[in-house]
């Protein structure tokens, strides 16, 4: 975070991780706090679910974004994607 490009954060579907993020919606704020102390704040543009091989949404961009994502569906088969921008 802070250094331009797409910063993206993947994680499990389970209880003590990513298991409440297809339930997020365009607008909340996250919040993400650094080892340095430095906190960064986004709030979600747009959220989708897609097929496993589309990777549009992690790959690099030349403007800040976070995408924040974990499988879902029956036998992980597809994947949820949070996209969010910068708070200024």
């Amino acid at each position: 975070p802070g250094q331009g490009g797409n910063v993206v954060l993947y994680g499990h579907n389970t209880k003590k991780l990513l298991k409440k993020l297809p339930q997020i919606e365009p607008g909340s704020v996250i919040e993400l706090s650094m080892d340095s102390g430095r906190t960064y704040q986004y709030q979600v543009s747009s959220t989708m679910t897609v097929g496993p091989k589309e990777i549009d949404a992690v790959l690099p961009t030349d403007y800040d974004k976070l995408t924040i994502y974990t499988c879902v569906g029956w036998a992980d088969s597809q994947r949820f994607i949070a996209e969010a921008r910068p708070l200024e």
